[in-house]
Parts: C-alpha cells; structure tokens; sequence
C-alpha cells in the first residue's frame, strides 16, 4: 500500500522560502518560482493562514464563483504529517519538520515513554502538564529574521487570543483579526502581515464539513476576505492553509488490547501517523496485531525506511528523527484514525497519508 507525503520543491516550505528570497535573505530550501515572481512587486503584502482550509475543504464549501476560488493561483502541498504543529512551523521557520523538531501533535520522551504535546506542554495520555526542556524546539522565525534585516519595513505578526504568548496583535473574531491588518495597511507604505486563523480547522473537527457551522464559517471566511480586500486594492493579498482535512473513521486505541500490551506509550506524533515504541519481546505481537487488524487501513513504516525516505523533509537532516522516531510509524491512507476517546471521537482528521489531508490552494488578490 502506498501513500502521500509532500510535493518535493512545490510545498510550504518552499512557500516560506519564497518570502525569504523577497526580501533579500538566505534561503534554506528551494523557492517557487511563480511565488517568487508573484512577490516581486509588491510593497504592502497581507498573508492570511486558515487552519485546515485546504484544498479538499474549499472545493468542497464554496462554488467555483465564489471570491476564494475565483482567485486560485496555485497548488501546494503540506508537509509531511499534515498537522498544524508540524506544518505552521515549517512555514514559519522555512524548514522541514526533521530539522526543527516540530514532528507533529506530539513528541516522544523515550527517557519516560511519554507521548507529549508540543504546543500545550502536556502528557498526551492524562492531560497533566509535563516537565521538558521546550526551548529546545525554539526557532527564529522568518518573520524575525525579515524584521531584523529589513528596517523600513513594518513586520506583524496576528494571531488569536488563545495564542497567548504568540504574536504582535491579538484577536478573537476574524473580524477584529482583519481590523488589526487594516490598522497597518492604513499607516504603512512598506509592510508584510502574517495572520493566523484557528478556522476551520477546530469546528472541522468537532463537526465535519458537512455540518452548516462549518459550511457557514468557511462562507463568512470568503464574504469577509473579499470585503476586506475592496479596501486595499494596493495590497497583496495571499490566502492559504497548513492542511486539509477529510471525514474519518475511529479505531478506539485503548480498545486494542493486543496493540496496547505490545507498545511502551501510546501513540506520539498523530493519529494518522502514530509513532510507537515497542515493548522488548513484543515486536511479533505488534506485528501480528498490525497485520490482522490495520494492514488495509495504515501503511506500516519502519524507523530506518522512515529516515532513509527523507518522510519528514527534504533534507539530510536527522538529528531530531534519530531521537523521536521509535521502532515504527503507521500512516493512514484510508480513512481511519487512532481515537483516545469514545465520549468525543472526532468526525474530521488529518495528518496521514492521503493527497485529500495534505493538498493546499493558494489564492491570491491584487496580483501585479
């Protein structure tokens, strides 16, 4: 069974990349060439990142007519998992999950076989916060860099309330959120603005993309960026994602008794590529667990296969991967993810191995 990864030289690294170039600083990767052109003559650029509106979901939410996809400009893809963790910081940072360490929900401390969340500092299995060196993950972003390099030019950084300790401006409504890039379009004459949205991406998956919340939010996502939009004419606008999403099936984790006696922590990274470390003398029954219950549902990755397939970026990079990758990865392909929970299962998910997850579309106002 095969499964999806990444556009080699057309992802969102690559995307990244590209605004480095812009602005007169070292690349780590290769740019993209319509990206770098699409650049060029713009001195007040607006970057807006939806959480999970990717590809699949668009196509799926708003007409061909609509103001989104009336404006399409290109194709891309995520990283590899298509995770929020993953994926937003190889954006920010221009570089693969394998060299920041931003691998995807979770991480592994093989020293406690813990399973902990990057973003919220917490034991994946209990919800009780856990003790780690996190500055170890620390990075300077490329908006940091620019900012550095480039005086003249107003750098901004706009992210949700939620995100306490993230960002120049804050907001808590996509209205408030593009009234504090209308604030620094009004005042500059030379700027670039990187706004966040958590939307779709947390009603997707509480409710799926069938739901009429989630209809209605990607809708009001479309009206407000086209409103928006009339009043800088000037400025280019560019709109994307981290990730898609796609409707799943759970597998209810803790009701695999097989799997779980055989494995030291439950799963880190993500659902859909769930990494796991196996229990010394279990590898056979994980094996036989695997091949009697997942071999037409997940797509069963060594540690060694993971790292030699550069799985985790184009790069030859594998510091992070030689200590977080465990004995082995299974990735979906299918629609089937691990669930921890029976009372809340999740009705959309992402970070496995299917273009439906991964896909992006770039879309572009004002362009030059």
């Amino acid at each position: 069974m095969k499964f999806f990864s990444y556009y080699k030289d057309n992802n969102l690294v690559n995307f990244s990349n590209s605004i480095l170039k812009k602005y007169g600083l070292k690349t780590f990767h290769k740019t993209i060439p319509e990206i770098d052109n699409l650049l060029k003559n713009h001195c007040k650029i607006a970057l807006f990142l939806f959480d999970g509106l990717g590809k699949s979901i668009v196509e799926k939410a708003l007409p061909e007519n609509s103001f989104l996809r009336k404006h399409f400009f290109k194709t891309i893809s995520s990283t590899f998992p298509p995770t929020t963790v993953a994926a937003t910081n190889a954006f920010k940072s221009g570089k693969y999950p394998a060299e920041t360490g931003w691998l995807g929900w979770t991480f592994l401390d093989k020293k406690t076989y813990t399973s902990v969340e990057y973003f919220t500092h917490k034991n994946y299995e209990n919800n009780e916060p856990y003790e780690y060196n996190y500055e170890r993950f620390n990075y300077e972003s490329i908006f940091e860099m620019i900012r550095k390099n480039n005086k003249n030019l107003v750098v901004l950084e706009n992210y949700p309330k939620e995100i306490s300790d993230k960002g120049d401006a804050k907001f808590d409504t996509i209205q408030n959120m593009l009234a504090n890039v209308d604030d620094v379009l009004d005042n500059s004459e030379n700027c670039l603005i990187y706004s966040y949205n958590l939307e779709p991406d947390r009603s997707l998956h509480k409710l799926g993309i069938n739901h009429p919340d989630v209809l209605s939010c990607i809708k009001e996502i479309d009206k407000e960026m086209e409103s928006f939009s009339k009043k800088h004419e000037d400025t280019l606008i560019i709109v994307f994602a981290d990730h898609s999403h796609m409707l799943v099936e759970p597998i209810f984790y803790y009701d695999q008794k097989e799997l779980v006696d055989s494995v030291n922590a439950i799963y880190s990274f993500d659902s859909r590529c769930a990494n796991f470390s196996i229990k010394e003398g279990k590898t056979v029954q994980f094996l036989n667990y695997f091949e009697k219950n997942l071999k037409d549902k997940y797509v069963l990755v060594s540690k060694k296969e993971a790292i030699e397939s550069k799985l985790f970026g184009d790069t030859e990079e594998t510091k992070w991967l030689e200590e977080f990758i465990a004995d082995y990865i299974l990735i979906s392909n299918t629609d089937y993810f691990f669930d921890r929970f029976k009372d809340a299962p999740m009705i959309s998910q992402h970070g496995g191995g299917t273009e439906a997850e991964n896909l992006i579309n770039i879309f572009v106002v004002n362009e030059k």
